[in-house]
């Protein structure tokens, strides 16, 4: 782990070679975004910027979940101004959600707060300069913004990238499975992006018994707030759910580091198997 901080040297080693979750718990103190993106912040610098949204959430147990896990095109999305994004998170019970919100593409003039780096900082030059040696390349879509409130969740899934989530605001709750638990999931092939997603909807009750191998499978709970910083590896299933009030996180994504092998050959024998049984299912 040469030329790595100790904390990313402490990561590398404990936690991303062996492919395990962990938080950083306060690891984002001094982060600009942490103290800078406000409401009238970001109002003022992105607010008449035109941003991706999901809408038309379905209500489930305790909030929305955005997106249909029975549907191969999970998601139904439209542009709306950030400004007015910010009015809806503001209300009762938000129709819109921004995920995958790429920076780069939509809003880069906030690039530049990401990688400042203030004196106080914990992670010096961001999460992704100072995190990134434990991993393979960075992916080019990076930094992808996550932006909610009123409990908005996802359906569960995995990536096979390795992944940063940073909470900026707010927090999100993870329900984690092992890659192991994959047979009990109910996998249901590639959509909308390199993600697999499973049929089963963990807000849902009644999946429970529509998918009784849930049952076998064994849950992570996880809760990433404020500063946080959650290492998610390459494969790992999660369904995710958003604090009531708004939440904001920066998402980092990474190939593999050269040394995983073993780790990418399991998590691409699972896309595999994915797409064959959702090829089955018609």
């Amino acid at each position: 782990a040469g030329g790595l901080s100790p904390l990313a040297a402490a990561l590398g080693e404990r936690w991303v070679a062996q492919n395990r979750p962990v938080i950083l718990r306060g690891a984002l103190r001094g982060w600009p975004p942490l103290q800078r993106w406000s409401d009238s912040y970001l109002r003022s610098a992105v607010g008449g910027k035109a941003v991706p949204v999901r809408h038309s959430p379905q209500e489930c147990e305790g909030g929305r979940l955005f997106g249909d896990p029975g549907r191969m095109q999970a998601y139904e999305s439209s542009e709306v101004p950030l400004s007015e994004l910010l009015d809806e998170l503001s209300a009762p019970h938000p129709r819109y959600y921004a995920a995958r919100l790429q920076l780069r593409r939509s809003l880069p003039e906030l690039l530049a707060d990401l990688d400042e780096t203030h004196p106080a900082a914990a992670l010096e030059g961001g999460p992704a300069a100072a995190l990134g040696g434990c991993f393979g390349d960075p992916q080019a879509v990076n930094p992808v913004c996550y932006l909610g409130a009123g409990r908005q969740a996802t359906p569960m899934h995995f990536d096979p990238s390795e992944n940063l989530l940073c909470v900026v605001q707010g927090a999100k709750e993870l329900t984690l499975f092992h890659p192991a638990d994959t047979p009990h999931l109910y996998p249901a092939g590639e959509r909308n992006s390199a993600a697999v997603y499973s049929l089963a909807n963990l807000c849902d009750p009644a999946d429970a018994d529509r998918f009784p191998a849930l049952a076998e499978a064994r849950p992570l709970r996880a809760l990433v707030r404020e500063g946080d910083v959650l290492y998610l590896p390459c494969g790992w299933w999660h369904a995710v759910r958003g604090s009531e009030g708004r939440n904001l996180s920066v998402n980092y994504w990474f190939a593999l580091h050269e040394s995983k092998a073993d780790a990418r050959v399991e998590v691409d024998g699972i896309v595999a198997r994915a797409a064959r049984e959702a090829a089955a299912l018609g």
